[in-house]
């Protein structure tokens, strides 16, 4: 297999160790075809690209597209926050079509719109009932793709106790990949079918 696109990077404009220019020609130097620049979405209390400062990443983004042209294809992503039980991302519809590629996941420096979507996500996976609580972090996720255009959900798993054969099944219809990363503690995906 040749991997020929890397579409979840992050820059120093979120929580990346390296420029947007350093990534992309490292991407080049490794043969790549295709990198996307994703940062974290708004509500990532860490890393989160807000505002006026979306804007200007997006013409970052654009500038190194013009800049390497015909050496790579290079574009603008983002990784949105599932911030509700119901399935609502960070990111508002109007910007969407900003990004060539949209991620969701979910991220414990990420913070929800109500305080008990919060509550849940914190410690549904520490109670008592797990079954329950990876059905209604599975409902949740697969609401997010259902009602969102998502190109993939990033690390499926690393912070939730996912239903993985219900979550690949609703992917699947939508036509969203799940993200197999090799990052450490990220490769939590595993199907038993």
């Amino acid at each position: 297999m040749k991997i020929v696109s890397d579409c979840h990077t992050h820059t120093v404009w979120s929580d990346g160790k390296q420029e947007g220019d350093a990534l992309v020609r490292a991407a080049i130097e490794k043969g790549l075809k295709r990198v996307v620049i994703t940062e974290h979405g708004p509500r990532h209390l860490k890393a989160g690209l807000r505002g006026e400062r979306i804007d200007g990443w997006l013409r970052m983004v654009d500038g190194l597209s013009k800049q390497y042209a015909g050496q790579i294809e290079v574009l603008p992503g983002i990784e949105a926050n599932l911030v509700s039980l119901d399935g609502v991302i960070d990111v508002p519809t109007d910007r969407l079509a900003d990004f060539a590629v949209v991620g969701v996941g979910y991220h414990l420096s990420g913070r929800g719109m109500r305080f008990i979507d919060n509550l849940f996500f914190q410690i549904g996976r520490r109670i008592s009932n797990k079954a329950a609580a990876s059905r209604r972090m599975t409902d949740a996720m697969i609401a997010a793709i259902e009602k969102n255009a998502v190109s993939f959900v990033t690390h499926p798993g690393h912070h939730l106790a996912l239903e993985y054969g219900r979550l690949a099944a609703a992917a699947a219809r939508r036509g969203t990949a799940l993200e197999i990363s090799a990052r450490r503690g990220h490769l939590v995906l595993a199907l038993k079918m």
